[in-house]
């Protein structure tokens, strides 16, 4: 919630972009810590990260994504009294909330698809992008120790799929360099991304740019 999160709004509020940020239902937290250590080893030594497209499909990122459809929907119904244009209206996120982005952007739903996809260090595996997806931006170091062995099939399925992609492949960065500052190249991914949304249209006048 402070590098991916606050810190991050805080920079987008800079740049003229309006944020919401999403606590999404996690997996429950065990109740002693020799228990605590041992889900956290396995979930971090297990092969079950980013294995497909079926990871999309895992209890956990199902209840993260249905949390942030609730967020988009209320984003859309209340849009006027938040004088916000929904048109411009897109999802980032941050390893699981990448994750969790791209899964809203995968759900088959003909209403409150987002306008465009940030997905920060999350899976790089390939997807089954629905027709015309939205423009996806892609930021992610090599020396990524969760994800850096996929390849690149989630950028070859959306431009299979006819969808418009920017990739950042940083040299150095780790996995959750976020907003901090790290004197990598990868500490530029915020500038281009607001680069980016400019260049779609989405964000006038990037003062930062």
């Amino acid at each position: 919630m402070s590098i991916e999160g606050r810190l991050l709004a805080e920079k987008l509020a800079d740049a003229g972009i309006s944020t919401f940020i999403l606590e999404y239902r996690v997996d429950p937290t065990p109740e002693t810590p020799a228990a605590f250590q041992a889900s956290l080893l396995d979930a971090m030594t297990q092969p079950r990260i980013g294995q497909g497209p079926e990871l999309y499909q895992l209890d956990s990122v199902v209840r993260a994504r249905l949390d942030a459809a609730t967020a988009l929907q209320y984003l859309h119904d209340h849009q006027q009294e938040l004088n916000i244009d929904i048109t411009r209206l897109g999802v980032l996120g941050f390893s699981a909330g990448a994750i969790t982005a791209m899964a809203v952007a995968l759900e088959d739903v003909d209403v409150n698809q987002p306008a465009f996809v940030g997905a920060i260090y999350g899976s790089m595996a390939a997807v089954t992008p629905l027709a015309d997806p939205p423009p996806l931006f892609v930021a992610m170091a090599s020396d990524d120790p969760l994800f850096e062995h996929e390849g690149f099939g989630l950028i070859e399925s959306w431009h299979a799929a006819g969808g418009s992609t920017e990739l950042h492949w940083y040299a150095n960065g780790g996995h959750g360099f976020g907003a901090r500052t790290q004197h990598t190249t990868s500490d530029r991914w915020l500038g281009q991304f607001l680069a980016w949304l400019e260049s779609r249209g989405i964000l006038v006048g990037n003062a930062n740019q």
